[in-house]
């Protein structure tokens, strides 16, 4: 029996409930009813109890019927013990706290993985700013948006990330497409079919039942001109490295460059707006250098979180402190609530990092505090053999911050 047969049976229990009810009302039984077996027999005393339980046994059924034809059709695809995670996530998760990240590279990435276990309602604004790599041959080729940290942050928003990972990830070794991955080819073929790139990401986070969006923080692939402190000029995201020095300042070589719709529109629903962690200048700042995207963030009522580099960056952030980042930052949006540092780097790390020129980040939380900011200092490098952050780690010190929050609103 389909569904809709046992929807008419329910159905039909509680008509039957109901005569037997009405039976109940009307009757001219003494209201002290009598449970004995002569009252029960007695032929309108019959009638209105055999409605009343019969309509109810069988409006019982036919919903336990629905309901089981109902899971079984939305569990045959999960293996077992999944259904109770696909509840938890459709009515735990999917009602928590809204956050919207800002940045790009595989920083953005990393904290995705984290947040995904606390909150479905997540926005990626991702840069497109990328000229390197794979994405970079087809920005330079089609003129199409980089697609490779879009590509990423689908990856880790995936519910079944092995797969999408095996899938998205894969580069191709032969012929014309070698040094392509298929995400970079998928995400570029749909640019070529939707004017609006965010609304045909959003079909594919659907198709892939992401727990989250991605959105690209322009329509167009934008091109960044950095002056190193000795005044070279440099232009473009994957050339800004390449020359020694720190960046002193970041601008756009696009003139009035406006973000997407929904970016917009995730920036106003937010309750939490995270810049970081990856590169300050290519991965967040470049976001920032949106004019309509930043003043949307500084008239955002949202707790405004930093999450800090543990390490100083070869070619961009050179001999800057932990407060340099972040008033650099502030010059854009123009307060941050939060910043998240990480405690300590192992000796391990800190002399593999040594060979390359590369530094712990420091800071004076005296000086933060004077700021205005609140730093959490905890430990949040993993154990592997560079300084990276835990997912895990940051995301529950995200989930606390959030709940923090709410509690003063």
């Amino acid at each position: 029996m389909n569904i809709k047969r046992w929807t008419w049976l329910a159905l039909f229990g509680l008509i039957v409930f109901s005569f037997g009810m009405h039976g109940f009302l009307v009757s001219n039984i003494d209201k002290e009813l009598s449970l004995s077996l002569m009252s029960f027999l007695m032929e309108e005393v019959f009638f209105t109890n055999l409605f009343l339980i019969g309509g109810f046994f069988i409006f019982i059924l036919g919903v336990y019927r629905i309901n089981q034809i109902l899971i079984r059709s939305v569990s045959k695809d999960l293996k077992k013990g999944q259904l109770a995670g696909k509840v938890f996530v459709d009515q735990v998760l999917s009602h928590r706290m809204s956050v919207t990240v800002i940045g790009g590279g595989h920083g953005l990435s990393t904290l995705l993985r984290g947040l995904k276990k606390w909150t479905t309602n997540i926005n990626a604004v991702v840069t497109v700013a990328d000229s390197g790599g794979s994405s970079g041959m087809l920005r330079d080729e089609f003129g199409s948006i980089p697609q490779g940290d879009i590509r990423n942050c689908l990856v880790a928003l995936a519910e079944n990330e092995s797969f999408m990972e095996r899938f998205f990830q894969y580069r191709f070794k032969k012929g014309k497409i070698k040094g392509h991955s298929l995400g970079n080819l998928i995400l570029f073929a749909l640019s070529e079919q939707e004017k609006n790139l965010a609304k045909g990401i959003g079909d594919i986070g659907k198709a892939f039942n992401l727990m989250g969006s991605v959105i690209p923080a322009a329509n167009i692939p934008l091109t960044l001109i950095g002056e190193k402190e000795n005044g070279e000029v440099i232009e473009g995201e994957a050339n800004l490295p390449k020359s020694d020095g720190r960046i002193f300042n970041l601008r756009l070589k696009e003139k009035d460059v406006k973000p997407t719709l929904e970016a917009i529109k995730a920036i106003q629903d937010s309750d939490l707006i995270i810049f970081g962690p990856g590169s300050l200048f290519t991965s967040v700042i470049a976001n920032l250098l949106i004019e309509d995207l930043s003043n949307e963030i500084k008239q955002s009522k949202a707790c405004k979180v930093y999450i800090s580099n543990m390490m100083t960056q070869n070619g961009e952030t050179n001999d800057m402190s932990v407060e340099d980042h972040m008033f650099e930052i502030i010059s854009k949006i123009g307060k941050l609530d939060y910043i998240i540092l990480n405690k300590e780097v192992s000796e391990k790390q800190k002399k593999r990092y040594a060979e390359r020129g590369v530094a712990p980040l420091k800071y004076d939380l005296i000086n933060l505090l004077a700021s205005g900011v609140k730093p959490i200092v905890k430990r949040f490098t993993n154990e592997k053999k560079f300084a990276h952050h835990d997912p895990d780690k940051l995301g529950k010190c995200i989930y606390e911050i959030a709940k923090k929050w709410r509690k003063k609103k």
